[in-house]
């Protein structure tokens, strides 16, 4: 076995393989090939220069997997497309000094955080959008709160376009406190005050187990999922909301999972007079059976992440199609503003922006028919006492019914005095027999009961005639621009009576034959 040489300067080798104390500094030693030389391979750390570049490339995910570790949200999206993605790569450069690359969507600031078990806070790099471009801040995350501190930074380049910021940098990242497990990662976006510097907290969108950032071929997962049921004041149980349809009616739940809300007028398994107490032992399911209008609510209820960057018109035309009533109304300044925007992400699988004012639900609706009356895939964001909760379903003939889990992903959602706003992304069906995606968009709203889970009858705002949703510059209308009517898609034209014009022509001729 190959020998390699290491420095003491305390003990020395005598001829009989004893080893003794010795004051000379340098002294060699017999070492096996796996005894660590401690300092050998250990780089610098790199020296703190934080003064930003401009980053003259688009970051992208071109060596994911072979030499750099990616974490991205949605999964697989490319931060160097159009669409919303947040990204993080990370290459070892040597020893612990790491490359970074690191993108998203925000109006104030996006940041990675190396979770590593510091009871000071955790390591967190921090990329803000100013009006000068990008601004680059070293600091420490505890309890979602960022600290501006110090750290060994340098190489920092970065870009601005449109809500998109992008940055890189090279870093000496800690040492994690327990080596075993690694380093956690942690992703979030906040607001920026460039009139202080000051940051917002941190709210988090991506988090992975630990993971060791070295390791370029390992499996990355989000734990925090967007399908995650938060439970709200108005839930018991784990992930369970409870249904209380009757005056003074008490329900016992002992579900973990889901509450459901039958719609039928015959279903006996609740009774909804005064008094009542109804238990459930089922433990999958409790069902109430509400009034007439009431929609089935299935498990597809969530309560989603906060939305961060507020729903607008930007890029509208250019790289994503809208379409809004009134025609030009912006969904970030306008209190009166129907907004619905799609942007094709890739094959069948779209982003969409919905925004709108309401004290219950709002939906965006996708049917392959330009008809109220017809079936609609429906995307629902609720405000739930302040937050936003996320169904899917159908809307038929403005009935909606929440029992059809659709394919949808990324949610995140706001509710600001009274307006809600949510994005998402949703895969549309292939239908084989048509060539292009025309699609019939439309925005309903209604009455939502956060007690219950129940969902009144939709009101159509906005529907469009069929339209290639994937051409942000098609020409798209609200065939309901001119409607007076809620529950009808077909023009009205108001008319007058003609019995006062009658009575005055019988008059005229009356006079002519005199």
């Amino acid at each position: 076995m190959a020998e390699d040489t290491a420095t003491s300067p305390t003990m020395s080798t005598t001829p009989n393989g004893d080893m003794s104390t010795t004051a000379e500094n340098t002294v060699t030693t017999p070492t096996t090939e796996n005894m660590s030389t401690t300092g050998s391979t250990q780089a610098p750390a790199v020296s703190p220069n934080t003064t930003v570049q401009t980053l003259e490339t688009n970051i992208d995910r071109t060596k994911c997997g072979s030499e750099q570790l990616c974490v991205a949200e949605p999964s697989e999206c490319d931060p160097s497309a159009a669409g919303s993605c947040f990204f993080l790569g990370a290459k070892r450069q040597s020893g612990q000094n790491f490359n970074f690359e690191l993108s998203g969507e925000s109006e104030g600031y996006i940041a990675a955080t190396l979770i590593d078990g510091n009871t000071e806070g955790d390591t967190t790099y921090v990329c803000a959008k100013s009006s000068d471009g990008v601004k680059f801040f070293g600091a420490l995350l505890k309890n979602g709160v960022l600290t501006p501190s110090k750290l060994n930074v340098n190489s920092v380049k970065g870009k601005i376009t449109g809500k998109r910021i992008q940055c890189s940098f090279v870093a000496t990242v800690p040492d994690p406190r327990t080596r075993t497990t690694g380093t956690s990662i942690l992703l979030s976006t906040g607001a920026f005050n460039e009139a202080d510097e000051s940051l917002g907290a941190a709210t988090p969108v991506v988090k992975t187990d630990p993971v060791d950032l070295g390791n370029p071929n390992i499996t990355v997962t989000n734990v925090i999922s967007p399908n995650t049921t938060t439970p709200s004041p108005t839930t018991t149980g784990s992930n369970l909301t409870t249904a209380a349809p009757s005056n003074n009616a008490t329900t016992a739940a002992p579900s973990n999972n889901t509450t459901t809300a039958a719609p039928s007028n015959n279903a006996t398994t609740a009774a909804p007079s005064n008094n009542a107490t109804t238990a459930a032992p089922s433990n999958n399911a409790t069902t109430a059976a509400p009034s007439n209008n009431a929609t089935t609510v299935g498990p597809s209820i969530t309560v989603i992440p906060q939305l961060v960057t507020a729903v607008s018109r930007q890029e509208c035309g250019s790289t994503k199609l809208c379409v809004a009533e009134p025609s030009e109304c912006d969904p970030s300044t306008g209190a009166n503003c129907f907004f619905l925007s799609a942007r094709r992400q890739s094959g069948q699988t779209f982003n969409f922006e919905l925004s709108g004012q309401t004290s219950g639900y709002i939906a965006a609706g996708v049917s392959t028919a330009a008809s109220q009356a017809g079936s609609h895939r429906a995307y629902i964001c609720a405000n739930n006492n302040g937050a936003v909760r996320y169904l899917t379903g159908t809307i038929d003939n403005s009935v909606l019914n929440t029992t059809e889990t659709l394919d949808s992903s990324n949610q995140r959602g706001t509710v600001n005095n009274g307006k809600i706003q949510c994005t998402f992304t949703a895969a549309l069906p292939d239908t084989s027999s048509r060539a292009s995606t025309q699609y019939s968009l439309s925005i309903t709203t209604g009455p939502y009961n956060a007690n219950s889970g129940e969902l009144g009858r939709a009101d159509f705002k906005v529907l469009t005639p069929l339209v290639n949703i994937s051409d942000p510059a098609a020409n798209v209308s609200n065939l309901l621009a001119n409607d007076t009517t809620p529950s009808s898609a077909a023009l009205v034209t108001p008319t007058k009576s003609f019995l006062p014009a009658l009575l005055v022509t019988v008059c005229m001729l009356a006079f002519t034959v005199m």
